[in-house]
């Protein structure tokens, strides 16, 4: 059967954001455009507020013969209010709730395009406003946060 989740954005916390002058690195416009980006995040449940935050870090960079030349980055905190929490969600018996991936990878692809969105409008680097980000598979970055047994809970 099927169960009908709402939720909202309660809050949205910057936590850090960072900008550095690619010429400072001395790089061109043609190499950032060939940067990497390193995403990591958490999700944090608290079933008390009705809550589930996901603290996430994004950082933009460049790599050159084992140089590493940090662009830009944010670090950030969603969290998510959810309409009826506990009717919702069961315990197992381990104390966990059990919260559905499919819900846990809509909420992280809200919180990954909140970023896209911060960035945009806190980068003062014309270079930087043209960077086409990568698209993130929720679903592979879901599997690769529960392997290295990180608690959801």
């Amino acid at each position: 059967k099927s169960i009908t989740l709402e939720f909202r954005i309660d809050e949205i916390k910057i936590i850090n954001f960072f900008e550095n002058s690619y010429l400072e690195y001395k790089l061109k416009s043609p190499n950032i455009m060939k940067g990497k980006c390193d995403l990591g995040f958490k999700v944090k449940i608290d079933p008390e507020k009705n809550t589930v935050a996901i603290p996430i870090k994004a950082t933009f960079y460049f790599l050159e013969k084992d140089e590493r030349y940090e662009l830009f980055g944010i670090e950030a905190v969603y969290i998510y209010k959810i309409k009826n929490f506990s009717e919702k969600f069961c315990v197992d018996k381990d104390g966990k709730h059990n919260i559905p991936d499919s819900f846990i990878k809509t909420l992280l692809g809200t919180t990954i395009s909140g970023i896209r969105g911060m960035l945009v409008a806190l980068h003062k680097i014309p270079e930087y406003q043209k960077i086409i980000l990568p698209m993130f598979d929720t679903t592979r970055l879901l599997d690769v946060f529960k392997k290295r047994n990180e608690t959801m809970d």
